[in-house]
């Protein structure tokens, strides 16, 4: 039975696996942001990805019109920085 083809889009480096916070990079990066909003907010808790999941979150909310919610995710990212 043949393969079915893997669907497109950007390979990931040879041996490198993928990641929530590769995959919420990616995601925001080609404007699938429902998906990647997901992402970032399972990603707050995370020490490492917490002040960038903030930053991404700040973006979408700007973009959203949620100025309010984009400036206190701001700040918590700057609290955290």
């Amino acid at each position: 039975m043949p393969r079915l083809p893997r669907p497109p889009g950007p390979a990931a480096p040879l041996g490198a696996a993928a990641s929530p916070l590769a995959d919420a990079r990616r995601l925001h990066a080609q404007g699938r942001f429902p998906e990647a909003e997901s992402l970032w907010r399972r990603l707050l808790a995370h020490p490492e990805a917490g002040v960038e999941a903030r930053l991404a979150l700040a973006d979408l909310a700007r973009r959203q019109g949620a100025v309010g919610s984009a400036l206190a995710l701001l700040e918590e990212a700057a609290q955290r920085a």
